[in-house]
């Protein structure tokens, strides 16, 4: 090799390396502990659960996190869990974990439990399942279409992957959920003005069918109309048969979709989102 291959060979080698820092490297938000935390509320007695092992939340946002479980605490025990399922992380993944998580550690407590389910392997598009489960009490009044709700409207209240504000957003629609009794359901209200409309058009539809064939004179009336026109003319009429002529009505089907989850051999309530 002559030193003028020689130094192509190191120009080369020194270009992609250049090239190699200049990359752009992902990393997560979070503090970098990542560790299971238990605090007991000092108002409620209940307890709150922080386990950020995905570590998606920096010192800040944890804080803040925890004053918004603590209010819910009242209720019962809250947690706050991220963790990552290998390939894409589904509905059943996502509340088989939810459910065993919080059942190994407060069995059929009253309690809330909200967990973000990520795509294993931390890309700048990562992906998780939001789910939540909820028990005792607190599943009778935060059923699975009220967990789905929840979610999906902090999905769609926040900035793409905002996972603080999902976070936070959540447990402060479930806290106003048990507290007033109403959350805030936009996509099932336009799905009611829908479903008003096309019953409102059905209806119409039956009605001017109705009218229509009200108005068509049965066999029996045919024939006894010839028979009076025979008899008033003396026109002789010979009688043939009689033809019906069947005209089906359309008809229209739809469907619906509703999520929840359960299992384990006890009771819970869940639905979820995926972000």
């Amino acid at each position: 090799m002559t030193v003028r291959d020689k130094c192509r060979t190191i120009a080369a080698i020194l270009t992609a390396l250049l090239i190699f820092s200049m990359l752009p490297v992902y990393s997560r938000a979070g503090d970098g502990d990542g560790s299971e935390e238990w605090t007991k509320s000092k108002e409620s007695g209940n307890t709150l659960v922080y386990d950020d092992k995905y570590d998606v939340l920096d010192k800040k946002e944890k804080k803040a996190l925890l004053k918004l479980m603590d209010e819910l605490s009242i209720y019962g025990n809250v947690c706050f869990v991220t963790d990552s399922e290998p390939g894409i992380a589904d509905e059943s993944d996502a509340d088989r974990k939810a459910d065993a998580y919080y059942y190994e550690r407060f069995e059929d407590e009253d309690g809330l439990l909200l967990l973000f389910d990520y795509d294993e392997g931390y890309t700048e598009e990562e992906h998780c399942m939001m789910w939540m489960v909820t028990y005792g009490a607190l599943e009778k009044k935060i059923r699975p279409s009220k967990c789905n709700t929840i979610l999906d409207n902090a999905y769609n209240n926040n900035s793409y992957h905002d996972w603080y504000g999902y976070a936070a957003s959540s447990f402060q629609q479930a806290y106003d959920l048990l507290e007033t009794g109403r959350l805030a359901e936009p996509m099932k209200y336009i799905s009611n003005i829908f479903l008003a409309l096309i019953l409102g058009l059905l209806i119409n539809f039956i009605i001017a069918m109705w009218s229509i064939r009200s108005r068509i004179p049965g066999d029996d009336e045919v024939l006894l109309g010839l028979f009076q026109s025979y008899k008033t003319s003396g026109v002789k009429l010979d009688y043939v048969g009689t033809t019906r002529t069947y005209s089906p009505q359309s008809s229209s089907s739809g469907g619906g979709r509703s999520g929840g989850g359960g299992g384990g051999g006890h009771s819970h309530s869940g639905g979820g989102h995926r972000a």
